[in-house]
């Protein structure tokens, strides 16, 4: 799997397919699959994309996503 990695065209590929991608959340919401199993696909797909990416040439994602913590996460950290 080629993986893009010019921000100007991640974002102007998102934005294009900003309708498709609320589609395919709302699918995956329907699906009859646990989240746990649900977790692990994507992490699969994430490790392969990893390999791919040299985060050290922008940080885009340190300065651009934040993380999102529930109580239950939090309380995790404590």
């Amino acid at each position: 799997m080629k993986v893009e990695t010019d921000l100007e065209k991640i974002k102007l590929i998102g934005k294009q397919k900003e309708d498709e991608n609320w589609k395919f959340r709302s699918y995956l919401k329907g699906l009859d699959i646990e989240a746990e199993e649900l977790d692990k696909i994507v992490h699969e797909i994430n490790n392969e994309v990893t390999l791919q990416i040299d985060c050290t040439k922008c940080a885009n994602c340190c300065k651009v996503v934040y993380p999102f913590l529930d109580e239950e996460d939090a309380a995790k950290f404590s």
